[in-house]
């Protein structure tokens, strides 16, 4: 944890299990504070049957010290051996995690919401049969749109549903890798996502209630946004975070007319920006790796990027 001019005031890493032959055992997707000030946190951790399961911690705002660390059992079916959470928000006056979960072997699953009160305690949860989900975003009428990749076809398969798990409407994009779901900074009943091919290219899709096109789609090139992170901005301009020949930034004009990027400095190798977190309408502080072959200079570098197009 940081101060506003940067300054470390703690670090936490996770705890490690010798038996896992893997370096990032723990990876986290999301952060809230919780009322009484502790921040929780939400991801995925690697187990000893080479699952990836759930992720919650509550640590002390104060000291960063963990006052809990370990897994749910989804809906209590410990059938469901792999699951994980990849976004935790404020919704309805308390907290949703939300994520998947699914057994051994099975291309579907679950899509996987845990609601709590505004102090972390569970209300309920929600397992709705789905595609198993990759990422998601809130819309203005507080509906989730989903994304999933469906390996056996290679296209992904986009949903938008209610609290309850509902399905209202869905959007099935061929011929795809992976995608990237924007997240609004402002709330919209629009979303945005980037579908990937075989190659760096994307396809920028802007969707409307029904997920039908509300744009034409357009074409990104030479930004790799694989592991990538996307913002759309207030103002309907987007921020992107992905790879030209090291960790990048692009901000792309409402239109799509206007398109500017920027390539972080060779003197520190980064494969990718791994965080990048709102602080204002225009201000986006970034977290990222730096990969040097020198130990010395490895380390995590933040920066905070500021965006000051205007225009269409």
């Amino acid at each position: 944890m940081t101060n506003e001019s940067g300054t470390i005031l703690w670090q936490y890493s996770a705890p490690r299990d010798n038996q896992i032959d893997l370096r990032d055992q723990s990876q986290f997707e999301g952060v809230v504070q919780l009322a009484n000030g502790d921040l929780l946190f939400c991801g995925t951790q690697a187990t000893r049957g080479r699952h990836r399961v759930n992720l919650v911690a509550v640590l002390d705002a104060e000291s960063g010290s963990a006052k809990q660390f370990g897994s749910r059992v989804p809906n209590d079916n410990p059938s469901l051996t792999s699951s994980g959470f990849h976004q935790c928000l404020y919704r309805e006056g308390g907290i949703s995690l939300i994520g998947y979960a699914y057994a051994d072997g099975q291309a579907r699953g679950f899509y996987w919401i845990v609601k709590l009160d505004a102090n972390g305690n569970k209300l309920e949860e929600l397992l709705a049969p789905l595609v198993i989900p990759t990422d998601s975003v809130e819309l203005a009428d507080h509906s989730l749109v989903t994304q999933a990749l469906d390996e056996s076809r290679w296209e992904l398969q986009v949903s938008r549903v209610r609290v309850n798990g509902a399905e209202l409407a869905r959007r099935v994009i061929p011929k795809c890798t992976d995608g990237l779901l924007l997240r609004p900074m402002t709330p919209s009943n629009m979303s945005r996502l980037i579908a990937r091919g075989s190659g760096i290219e994307g396809t920028l899709y802007t969707l409307d209630e029904n997920l039908s096109d509300a744009k034409p789609p357009k074409r990104i090139d030479d930004f790799d946004l694989q592991r990538g992170i996307g913002y759309v901005l207030p103002d309907g301009s987007l921020a992107l975070f992905g790879r030209t020949s090291n960790a990048a930034i692009a901000w792309m004009s409402p239109s799509g007319s206007r398109w500017s990027s920027y390539t972080f400095g060779a003197e520190h190798i980064s494969f990718v920006v791994d965080a990048a977190l709102p602080l204002s309408a225009t201000e986006i502080l970034t977290v990222r790796g730096s990969n040097s072959a020198d130990p010395s200079e490895r380390g995590t570098i933040i920066s905070w990027v500021t965006f000051k197009h205007a225009g269409h």
